[in-house]
């Protein structure tokens, strides 16, 4: 497991693989469907016959704070109208701010507000109830149905018995005796500062050799893909690895002064000849 550097609002360059530059509320979500988009473009492009490559879905955890934020409801529109895959986000809704409730300042429906945009929405109230949200994740919409809501009820500070579901379990550290308390009230062992008990690292240990049983399968068939395909699959490789292609550069257009103005609304697909009459008008 990696350090992060940025610990709670990853920026890019503090932390290995982040690639954003600022805090997640709102802009978060929308990198998350951008992701979705480019999943679909990828799979329209390097899929063949027999050779599904690109077949992961795109998962998101989401918060209030993250809907709370406007720019969000345009990410939620065009998924809704625009693309046909099925994405999940997974809203937690704690209902606690730093400044206390959520309602002081964010009273709307987000699942009413999310099925009007043409979304699939669900609604989980007990959220330590893991099978209950397993079986809502399974009932979303495969690839070629709407994006999924999964507004899902959380308690920020479970199980402290004094700061549960209150702007004091988002703000400050419970303090020792508010986690022992916890402890206590929740069957466990008293740990020592910074331990942690033997069957969590365990439950986390058995998730690294599912992952590595799910990759070995798929470089097999990526293998018998690229042997079909060998082009495609050196594409396929530059493009994740995100390196631009060869000679990209090559063919961009240069401007000068004498160019004169260029109009800032220029229709896409129009020819050189309509562009130098725009820039001359």
């Amino acid at each position: 497991m990696g350090i992060s550097h940025t610990p709670g609002h990853s920026g890019v360059w503090k932390t290995p693989r982040r690639g954003s530059d600022h805090w997640n509320f709102g802009p978060g979500p929308c990198e998350r469907r951008g992701d979705g988009i480019a999943e679909v473009a990828l799979a329209a492009h390097f899929n063949r016959p027999g050779h599904k490559i690109v077949d992961h879905y795109t998962y998101v955890l989401v918060s209030d704070g993250d809907l709370e934020e406007g720019i969000s409801s345009e990410a939620g529109s065009v998924a809704g109208t625009s693309i046909s895959e099925a994405d999940r986000f997974i809203c937690r809704q704690t209902t606690s701010t730093i400044e206390g409730s959520t309602e002081l300042t964010f009273t709307e429906d987000r699942m009413a507000r999310f099925a009007a945009f043409g979304w699939h929405v669900q609604r989980v109230e007990q959220s330590n109830d893991v099978r209950c949200r397993c079986a809502r994740t399974g009932k979303c919409p495969r690839r070629d149905g709407p994006p999924s809501l999964i507004a899902v009820r959380t308690h920020i500070g479970f199980g402290s018995p004094h700061k549960q579901d209150t702007a004091a379990a988002h703000g400050e550290a419970l303090g020792v005796e508010e986690v022992r308390a916890y402890q206590g009230g929740n069957g466990l062992a008293c740990f020592a500062s910074l331990s942690r008990p033997e069957e969590a690292l365990e439950h986390f240990r058995r998730a690294v050799a599912r992952g590595s049983v799910a990759q070995a399968e798929w470089e097999a068939r990526f293998q018998t893909f690229a042997y079909e395909n060998p082009d495609l699959a050196a594409e396929f490789l530059r493009v994740i690895d995100r390196q631009l292609p060869k000679g990209w550069d090559t063919d961009l257009p240069a401007f000068t002064p004498a160019d004169g103005p260029m109009a800032t609304r220029v229709r896409f697909g129009q020819s050189d000849r309509d562009l130098g009459l725009v820039c001359r008008r």
